[in-house]
């Protein structure tokens, strides 16, 4: 598969939000996150464990049409510092990836805001280049090995546009 054709539909998210022109009434939602990191004593057998957990408010939609993935990246050659052996992600179809947790701890559970202003039947008028899909972003900040790269990637990302469907002219570059 070509590379612009994974970037496209990696994309649909992004563009359903600059594009959309539905005039529905969205009900209200969004997510509740929350992360626990074990911290063993001098008695304790368990080792340093991290636990995330979260509430996802999902489109019945999502649902019915079995659309919803787990996706399981390995890499043998991995497994230091530098590169976790094992991704875990729960995510869409069109998605690369949404929350998750690898190997090496790092985990991501990004949350979705609502406002008034989403259900608005106006186009936003784009003030910056093309860039590349936020789930990028995402699974990229999975990648990481180490505490000290993952917000490191999430800050070199590209921006993504401005976006008046946010409820706020602001730009989005992380979780």
């Amino acid at each position: 598969m070509p590379l612009a054709d994974v970037v496209l539909l990696n994309a649909s998210y992004d563009l359903s939000l600059v594009y959309e022109t539905s005039t529905q009434e969205q009900t209200a939602g969004g997510f509740t996150s929350m992360a626990y990191i074990h911290e063993p004593n001098a008695n304790d057998e368990e080792p340093q464990s991290v636990f995330i957990s979260r509430n996802w408010n999902i489109s019945p939609r999502l649902f019915n049409d079995n659309t919803i993935i787990i996706i399981e990246i390995r890499n043998s050659e991995a497994g230091t510092i530098f590169a976790p052996k094992t991704i875990l992600s729960l995510t869409e179809a069109d998605q690369l990836a949404r929350s998750g947790i690898n190997s090496c701890g790092i985990a991501s559970c990004p949350n979705s805001l609502w406002s008034s202003e989403d259900s608005k039947n106006t186009l936003p008028e784009l003030k910056t280049k093309a860039t590349l899909p936020f789930t990028l972003a995402r699974l990229m900040f999975l990648e990481c090995g180490n505490y000290a790269a993952s917000p490191r990637t999430l800050v070199l990302f590209p921006p993504q546009p401005l976006r008046k469907r946010d409820g706020w002219l602001q730009r989005w570059n992380g979780h």
